[in-house]
């Protein structure tokens, strides 16, 4: 899990956030809200790749052997790693039906508030940055901590086109519930009254208050919902009027098949590696590692492009969800029709099993 899970949950995170943004406080509730999904996005894979790797092992040691001789089929010996797939299905949907679409709304909200309505913490220094349609503009030259900044210029032009020009040598930010303001320190203000041309006044202060137009502690509202943020019962009531609209129609395939498909896949992994593990049992030492290696890869690689084009349904129209939805059902048939083979007593026949030793009065006899 540490091996596939973090580095995609990274990639990911980098991917949906831009840089100033990875070095704020929202990277965390960012992370928090992606974590759900890639933690059952990865966990089909984990599982596959952990059972197969682990009963590979386990037939190269000999304990697979071993079992037989005791009387286990094969498969009894292999019940743990369908259990454990079992499990990883079971709360793959828990995650995907409950807990994702949480993770969901909470990272889109940060999106939304770093695309519509700029953090305190996401501006950078050396940078103007344009806000309420143009009639404020902020500009700072270094910054101390998240909320402390020097070298300020602000410029402010009031409804009735007054000019207010401040120049502080730093200024804290104060958030409010809604929108941040700064407190200006140790500066001066040219006002500039509309009409007068060039004149204007010049007043120094120790402190001010001015309201800048970037977020606040409070996440912007959104006037849209997602698929991907909706529970189970809301989702499946949504497949109905979804249907008269094509985009529509293919978002909600694309996500139906992302909580409903890919989490039984760890079933389907598992199978299918333990199946060909078995199959090539013949192999020992180097070509039973190479074999495994490469089956697990194969998994990988198909477990990867189920997933891209699940991401892609969602643009492509309903065609491919469909196509999606049959490969994910013809990966599990043939895992389970290879599994049912590899599991059949004849299999087993032709392995060599270790023959019992006997004592007798002058050594032993095999």
């Amino acid at each position: 899990m540490l091996a596939i899970y973090f580095p995609v949950l990274l990639i990911q995170l980098i991917s949906q956030l831009p840089g100033s943004a990875l070095s704020s406080e929202l990277v965390w509730p960012a992370l928090l809200g992606l974590a759900p999904t890639i933690f059952y996005i990865t966990l089909p894979i984990v599982a596959g790749i952990a059972n197969t790797w682990a009963y590979s092992e386990f037939s190269m040691e000999g304990t697979l052997t071993i079992l037989y001789t005791a009387g286990l089929s094969a498969l009894n010996v292999r019940l743990p790693a369908l259990f454990v797939a079992l499990v990883a299905a079971m709360l793959g949907y828990v995650v995907s039906c409950e807990l994702s679409p949480r993770g969901a709304t909470q990272l889109e909200n940060v999106v939304y508030l770093i695309e519509n309505d700029l953090s305190p913490t996401l501006i950078e220094p050396q940078r103007f940055y344009t806000l309420n349609g143009g009639k404020r503009v902020i500009q700072y030259q270094e910054r101390i901590n998240k909320n402390w900044i020097k070298g300020v210029f602000m410029r402010d032009i009031s409804s009735n086109n007054d000019e207010e020009i401040i120049f502080a040598e730093d200024a804290i930010f104060e958030r409010r519930a809604d929108e941040s303001w700064l407190i200006l320190r140790n500066g001066h203000i040219q006002y500039r009254k509309a009409g007068n041309g060039s004149d204007e006044d010049n007043v120094a202060f120790t402190q001010i208050t001015r309201p800048t137009g970037l977020a606040g502690e409070n996440f912007p509202k959104r006037n849209w919902t997602g698929y991907f943020e909706l529970g189970f019962r809301n989702f499946l009531g949504q497949y109905a009027a979804a249907q008269y609209d094509q985009r529509q129609a293919s978002q909600w395939w694309s996500e139906a098949l992302e909580r409903f498909g890919i989490p039984a896949l760890a079933l389907a992994h598992t199978m299918l590696g333990l199946a060909l593990v078995a199959l090539w049992g013949g192999s020992t030492g180097r070509d039973k590692k190479s074999s495994t290696a490469v089956v697990i890869c194969g998994i990988l690689f198909l477990h990867f492009m189920l997933v891209l084009a699940c991401e892609f349904a969602s643009s492509q129209g309903v065609t491919l969800a469909i196509f999606v939805a049959a490969a994910m059902a013809l990966e599990m048939l043939i895992s389970i029709a290879l599994f049912a083979y590899a599991m059949m007593p004849a299999r087993l026949a032709g392995t060599k099993l270790p023959r019992a030793k006997t004592p007798l009065a002058n050594g032993y006899r095999p």
